[in-house]
């Protein structure tokens, strides 16, 4: 796991400039360092060694040293492809998953990456023809970042985190206010754009070619669900104990210990259970002084229970609010998801520890873990009523006191699911406030950003079409950007088991009856968790980290915080001040709960004190 930043273009003090963005993200590797630069590229690498502890300093360079390699991830199953590429007469000089990248791109060109297993960002450099490319791995779970101020020239700056960006004289750090909208909406920056204006992200399940200037991409995967309707629920239970185990097996391959975070939920505890099995490994969880909020007495009682070592931290208000600055600069983008300092907290636990954590992220998008979903079913029934009777089924729910049961499903049931489902987390700002609380134009709507990944899905059930728009959207705006830059601010690797593209392949396959019921969740996951955990563990409700930032907000000391952020000159710059104000007084008497619509504001302003103001 490690981090990379490179130029192309002329800069004065090119040396220096290097150096100052190398530093700028010493902490995703503080084992090595490493530069190279010739008259076109100048380019870094910071390493954090998990395989081939002595040899595997990056760049790593091809047999005759006409192509190099950086790479950020890891490859687990790198020794299969290399016994493969071995039989090609390829040679090797380390025992790198990364050069095996770099052979396996010589002999298969960007075939390679279909033989990949893993997660990667990493770019490759021909040092004859001065052609540049690179690739993120099929789901965005490591980042890739780049600038270029003018289409087709240079400079063209890349690298696995924005902030490199900032010691660069070509880069002036400004606010890109037309996504600010859509992050009201959706928590995060969606797709490929960034709050930085300027700065794009490489998409996931994408490679990129760059040759005079010239900036091309090219998508090698997509996330494509097909049932297969042939096989009874227990044949799928059956092939996810085996994948899933498979996976855990393949995630827990390096030369460090190799732990787990472990919550209360099915996804950490199933995944710490089967890696325990494997050999001892040392588990983390964090909680709160506030008990109704706190997973912590969950987790310690699953790791007693399976003879889990467990390292608990509880976190306190001071502490949550103390930290929050730090986190608004790791992130580099403002995130609105709460959890996001919980899980600092986790990694920081886990860092002091172990280099290598094992987490449960991607199972509610693969196997249909969100609420949200079990909902889904029910409009597959609901459409099959003529429209017109729908549309007078929502015209009477709207007129209805907003407690009424089932008020927002005759209300969303006369509309196509486009036009209803953007994510698993569900809105921050409904689009119809943002006039209220925005003092710049929103340009871009949720239905733009979820239209190119409904394309292509028409036919398929409501269930898959939702888990499309989660794992383009959601997942990697969200889930994944959080647990690269917490781990990473950690100096920790963090690796998802449930995110393996063999599970992938079969997750894709299971019909939605098979994933949802209209009592549950992820039903088939669960089974086959019951084979290895607890019922009460396997079957528990997913709780999404819950953090007392609502109760937090209501006292004196944490209310402060908000509102002198509230009272700057940022704050009046981009949003309706006394919106705000009124947002945070009727949360804090209780009229009404908009905490999440406050932290949004205030992590924005956070990240603009941190990258914008200074």
């Amino acid at each position: 796991m490690c981090g990379f930043v490179g130029f192309i273009g002329d800069t004065n003090d090119r040396d220096a400039v290097l150096d100052a963005m190398s530093t700028s993200i010493a902490h995703r590797g503080p084992d090595d360092q490493a530069t190279f630069t010739d008259d076109y590229l100048a380019l870094a690498f910071r390493r954090l060694s998990i395989i081939d502890l002595e040899g595997g300093s990056q760049p790593i360079f091809n047999a005759d040293n006409t192509k190099l390699i950086v790479f950020n991830g890891e490859i687990y199953n790198y020794r299969e492809l290399r016994t493969e590429l071995e039989a090609l007469g390829y040679r090797f000089r380390t025992n790198t998953d990364v050069e095996t990248v770099l052979a396996g791109y010589e002999a298969y060109g960007w075939d390679v990456l279909t033989k990949l297993r893993g997660m990667w960002a990493f770019v490759i450099y021909d040092l004859e023809t001065k052609e540049l490319v690179g690739a993120r791995d099929y789901f965005g779970i490591k980042p890739l970042y780049y600038y270029q101020p003018q289409a087709g020239k240079n400079p063209l700056l890349f690298g696995s985190e924005i902030k490199a960006f900032t010691k660069h004289p070509a880069f002036t750090a400004q606010v890109n206010t037309e996504v600010l909208g859509s992050y009201l909406n959706f928590g995060f920056v969606p797709g490929t754009d960034s709050m930085f204006a300027g700065v794009k992200k490489v998409p996931p399940g994408s490679y990129f070619t760059y040759v005079e200037g010239k900036l091309a991409f090219t998508r090698y995967h997509t996330h494509a669900f097909q049932a297969d309707e042939a096989k009874m629920f227990d044949e799928w239970v059956d092939l996810i104990d085996i994948t899933v185990k498979d996976s855990v097996k393949y995630h827990k391959i390096s030369d460090v210990e190799v732990g787990s975070f472990l919550s209360s939920g099915i996804d950490s505890s199933y995944v710490a259970k089967l890696g325990n099995d494997i050999g001892d490994l040392r588990t983390f969880s964090v909680g709160y002084q506030e008990k109704q909020y706190s997973e912590l007495p969950y987790a310690q009682a699953f790791a007693a229970r399976y003879d889990l070592q467990n390292y608990a931290k509880e976190i306190t208000g001071d502490e949550y609010f103390g930290i929050a600055e730090k986190v608004a600069y790791h992130l580099d983008e403002p995130l609105a998801d709460p959890s996001c300092l919980s899980l600092y907290f986790v990694c920081k636990n886990a860092a002091e520890h172990v280099k290598v954590t094992l987490s449960g992220e991607g199972a509610d998008e693969l196997f249909a873990g969100y609420n949200p979903y079990r909902d889904g079913l029910r409009m597959d029934r609901y459409q099959r009523v003529p429209l017109a009777l729908r549309k007078l089924a929502a015209t009477v729910a709207r007129m209805l006191p907003d407690r009424t049961l089932h008020k927002e499903f005759w209300i969303r049931g006369a509309k196509p699911l486009e036009e209803r489902y953007f994510q698993a987390g569900n809105f921050i700002f409904e689009s119809k406030e943002l006039p209220s609380v925005l003092n710049v134009t929103n340009t871009v709507t949720p239905e733009q950003i979820v239209a190119p990944f409904y394309e292509g899905t028409e036919g398929a059930d409501t269930v898959s079409r939702m888990q499309t728009i989660d794992l383009n959207v959601w997942m990697p705006g969200d889930i994944l950007l959080k647990a690269d830059k917490m781990s990473m601010a950690n100096s920790l690797e963090a690796r998802t088991p449930f995110l393996d593209i063999e599970i992938l392949k079969l997750a894709q396959q299971i019909p939605a009856r098979n994933k949802v019921s209209k009592e549950s969740t992820k039903i088939s996951l669960r089974a086959a968790a019951r084979r290895e955990i607890d019922d009460a563990t396997a079957a528990k409700k997913k709780l999404g980290f819950p953090v007392p930032l609502r109760d937090w907000l209501r006292r004196d000391e944490y209310y402060r915080h908000v509102k002198e952020a509230f009272s700057g000159e940022a704050a009046a710059q981009y949003f309706n001040v006394a919106y705000l104000n009124k947002l945070l007084e009727d949360h804090r008497s209780g009229k009404q709960d908009t905490y999440r619509r406050i932290w949004a504001v205030y992590m924005f302003l956070l990240w603009h004190k941190q990258f914008i103001e200074t």
